[in-house]
């Protein structure tokens, strides 16, 4: 039902039941090295016993249209499609996001689109030009302002007439 050998390689292939690792030493790990290309051998996934955690030690390929799940219903799902790159919440709470320090959302390393500063401004931009920002005084817009629809109550503050004409 088991079998252990070697063919130009290492094999264990099972045919019944389910085949289980089990380390009993207290406080001790399960490690899967390989060789590094280099010659060496590292540690590629470890399974810590001492902090009931797994460890993956080099980068986590997942393949397209395979989805990295979380929870105990997968309501967090990460994939990518081929095309496009998708982080999904399909549970019953709010997706969160939280940085310890400025959010910032820009295409890979390019330009910003957004920054959130805790407890101070949120930044919007266009083509990398900051556009509008909140303030502890309320916003500031750079450019012109429109507004579609109308407005109950406007208020504005022009340094001088020149801006009112070019806005």
């Amino acid at each position: 039902d088991m079998r252990l050998y070697h063919n130009n390689g290492g094999f264990i292939d099972n045919y019944t039941g389910v085949l289980q690792f089990t380390n009993n030493a207290d406080d001790s790990d399960i490690v899967f090295r390989s060789d590094n290309g280099s010659g060496g051998v590292e540690n590629y996934i470890q399974i810590d016993g001492s902090e009931g955690r797994t460890l993956f030690n080099k980068n986590i390929r997942v393949n397209d249209n395979v989805e990295i799940q979380v929870g105990s219903s997968a309501d967090l799902k990460i994939y990518h499609n081929g095309t496009d790159s998708f982080i999904s919440d399909t549970g019953i709470g709010d997706l969160k996001i939280a940085s310890s320090t400025i959010l910032m959302l820009k295409p890979g390393f390019g330009e910003f689109l957004a920054k959130f500063i805790p407890d101070g401004a949120v930044e919007l931009y266009y083509d990398a030009v900051k556009k509008f920002e909140t303030t502890s005084a309320g916003v500031t817009v750079a450019g012109g302002l429109s507004a579609v629809g109308g407005m109950s109550s406007f208020e504005t503050t022009l340094t001088n007439n020149e801006d009112w004409e070019n806005s």
